[in-house]
């Protein structure tokens, strides 16, 4: 076999290549001593020549209302923020910048700005400025003028804000005046109108007759019913054989009574001096029987016509009501338009009172507050100075001694970066004439004296003999381009075409085509569609196994296939499978395609093994390897 150098097939060096470079390296020391110097002189140069800043600060207390002590328990109000964005906004700024024109301190409005910050304190009402300045003295008299100009401005916003409240609420007060005047002069015309006040005393015509009219309606109505009422207790009373007779009746009636009583005595005593038989033949025993039959006669009719009067004088009661009803429902009906017109009126003036009672609520209501307002003007928010403006003779920027070693190591670098260009520029000027032509590409081999040899195609099979279902599985995986760690991720909703592709869970994600066998055995296994979202590979408790777990699956495997002196793990049967693919001419990316993206240690020996010449692509050579067919 052809040795390689270190650089790779197709990159052999000639035999003095490396000996004159060794020759410029004192050339490339000195240049590079010397851009030192020279860098290193000129980037110190620049940083102590930066001009320094010093620092005051003050702390301020924004004092907000007691509504506002329940929102600051959790975080600032937005008013907070709003101090904020005023103290730095640009007529506060300008006006600053003036002032220290005035002072001889020129300096732009940008500058200054950049100059000055804020810092809103979280969960307080604290606000904390900051102001920098070139000479120590003058930081502190800025953030005092800064803060002078920030009070008397807010001292004038909270006038103004005054100001327009007190006016509001005068402003107001009069509209609901007007409101309410107009109001009533509305309430009290449409009242004249409509003579909404003689219906309140009882003087309007027309509705009193309506009024007088609904009373009669319900006498009328309550005699009909108590004619009803008697009527239906005479014809009860009739049915049931009851006696019911008239007062003026009454009299008449008792009287026959009485006669018929004292025949019934004469009788009696008849009966008491003799017999039956005598009495059936006495004349005046006859006489009295008959007498006796036409009185009890005379008293049932006397009866039958008082309760016929009864009844005839309570249906012509109970007719006459009807009739009468009927005249007043009449009446009524026709009055109906006028009515309905008052109930309508009288709802309109309802209405109107009770918009006129709410304005007088609100009115009432609105002078109190402006009365209380006018006595106590209102201020929400007070900005008193806990902390004044303090000066301090440390520079807190720029860091020199910081700022110089990073200049000091830059310098060294862009040093040593142009030192070693020029040295490449030398060699390449010196002996580009020796250097020797690439190789011909030959055809693709592999050099297998680097690294771990790959198992032989009867060792795999012998292993699949050996296996288990899913010890089959897992050998077939790592032989198909999965790498261990992506068996323990896979499932079964990760198979599509029937067991015929696989989507790999990798970053980026990749689909494999799998082998003929492959296929079969995962057809095989596959129980249902309840199966889906189960591991693709589990252990007796149903858990996924791990990468230790298969590799120990796959050490009894080689146990049992008496394969003990081979190292038979997940590894080395990737990298068989690695080897498979390089054998047929695939290069590095196509093998990334196929088996996702590889360490640095599986790649570094893998470059010597990789055939020399063009590399194919994965669609030209055959990605199943010949175990698995």
């Amino acid at each position: 076999m052809t040795e390689w150098s270190e650089d790779g097939p197709g990159n052999q060096r000639p035999p003095n290549s490396a000996s004159a470079p060794k020759a410029l390296l004192p050339v490339r020391w000195g240049w590079f001593a010397v851009l030192v110097m020279v860098f290193g002189t000129i980037a110190l140069a620049w940083v102590w020549s930066r001009p320094a800043l010093y620092e005051s600060h003050a702390l301020l207390q924004v004092q907000f209302p007691p509504r506002y002590q329940s929102a600051l328990a959790e975080s600032p109000p937005e008013e907070m923020v709003l101090h904020q964005q005023v103290l730095l906004s640009h007529p506060l700024l300008q006006t600053l910048q003036q002032q220290l024109g005035s002072l001889g301190v020129v300096v732009t409005l940008d500058e200054l700005r950049s100059n000055l910050q804020v810092e809103v304190l979280p969960n307080s009402q604290l606000v904390r400025l900051v102001a920098q300045a070139g000479d120590p003295a003058l930081a502190p008299s800025v953030v005092e003028r800064w803060i002078t100009l920030y009070q008397q401005r807010f001292s004038q916003r909270q006038d103004q804000i005054t100001r327009a409240e007190g006016a509001r609420l005068d402003e107001r007060v009069a509209e609901l005046e007007r409101m309410q005047q107009q109001v009533q002069q509305e309430l009290e015309t449409y009242q004249r109108e409509h003579q909404i006040a003689s219906i309140e005393r009882d003087e309007n015509r027309v509705m009193n007759r309506i009024r007088g009219l609904a009373e009669s309606l319900d006498r009328i109505a309550e005699q009909r019913r108590r004619a009803e009422a008697e009527r239906d207790a005479l014809l009860a009373a009739k049915r049931r054989g009851e006696i019911l007779v008239q007062a003026q009746d009454q009299a008449g009636i008792d009287n026959l009574s009485r006669r018929a009583v004292q025949i019934k005595d004469q009788l009696q005593t008849l009966e008491e001096q003799y017999t039956r038989r005598y009495l059936q033949i006495n004349p005046e025993a006859q006489a009295l029987q008959h007498r006796l039959r036409q009185i009890e006669a005379q008293i049932d009719e006397r009866q039958r016509q008082s309760l016929t009067q009864q009844l005839q004088r309570a249906q012509r009661q109970v007719d006459s009501s009807r009739a009468q009803e009927q005249v007043m429902l009449a009446e009524l009906a026709a009055q109906n338009d006028a009515v309905r017109q008052f109930e309508g009126r009288l709802l309109t003036l309802q209405a109107r009172r009770e918009q006129l009672a709410l304005l007088n609520t609100e009115l009432a209501t609105l002078r109190n507050q402006r009365l209380a307002f006018s006595q106590a003007p209102r201020r929400d928010v007070r900005i008193h100075v806990l902390e004044p403006a303090v000066s301090s003779t440390r520079t807190v920027a720029p860091d020199y001694w910081r700022d110089s070693g990073w200049a000091l190591l830059l310098a060294a670098l862009l040093a040593l970066a142009l030192s070693i260009l020029k040295g490449m520029m030398s060699a390449r000027l010196l002996h580009g004439a020796r250097l020797p032509a690439p190789p011909v590409p030959g055809p693709p081999r592999v050099i297998h004296s680097v690294g771990v040899a790959p198992l032989s195609v009867a060792t795999c099979r012998e292993l699949l003999r050996c296996a288990d279902q899913q010890e089959r599985l897992l050998i077939m995986l790592l032989l198909s381009g999965v790498q261990l760690r992506e068996v323990s991720r896979l499932a079964w909703y990760h198979l599509a075409d029937g067991c015929e592709r696989l989507s790999v869970p990798s970053l980026p994600p990749r689909e494999l085509s799998l082998a003929p066998a492959l296929s079969r055995s995962l057809r095989q296994s596959f129980e249902g569609p309840d199966q889906r979202l189960q591991p693709l590979l589990v252990a007796e408790d149903g858990h996924p196994l791990s990468p230790d777990q298969l590799d120990e699956r796959l050490a009894a495997t080689a146990e049992r296939a008496q394969l003990r002196d081979r190292d038979i793990s997940g590894e080395q049967l990737a990298h068989t499978y690695l080897c498979f693919l390089a054998e047929q001419g695939a290069g590095l990316e196509q093998l990334e395609r196929r088996l996702g993206p590889l360490p640095v240690d599986v790649l570094d020996p893998l470059q010597q093994r990789l055939p020399a010449g063009p590399a194919r692509m994965l669609e030209e050579i055959n990605p199943h390897y010949p175990a698995l067919l």
